[in-house]
């Protein structure tokens, strides 16, 4: 169980609210009855994409493929590539 709400840090009014079903598996909702905030446990960022998906395109830009072969890449290995915008910002 959380200590504090991340929004109030009201320690005891704190409960849980079910699970969100993610692609890296179900995560602990909570809910803070004090400020009515929810909130998950998580310190991970919300990911589109598994991090070996990202780390492979850009592996394949920093080789000197551009944005778009570097994606075709990420496509044929993984069967999934991040959006050319996603790829830029990367």
């Amino acid at each position: 169980m959380p200590k504090r709400c991340p929004e109030c840090g009201d320690p005891d009014d704190v409960v849980k609210d079910g699970l969100r079903n993610t692609t890296h598996g179900d995560i602990q909702k909570y809910h803070c009855k004090e400020c009515g905030t929810y909130f998950s446990e998580t310190s991970e960022p919300k990911a589109q994409y598994r991090p070996k998906v990202i780390f492979y395109t850009l592996e394949q830009y920093n080789r000197g493929h551009t944005v778009k072969k570097a994606k075709a890449k990420t496509g044929m290995k993984y069967k999934v590539s991040p959006a050319s915008a996603t790829a830029v910002r990367m």
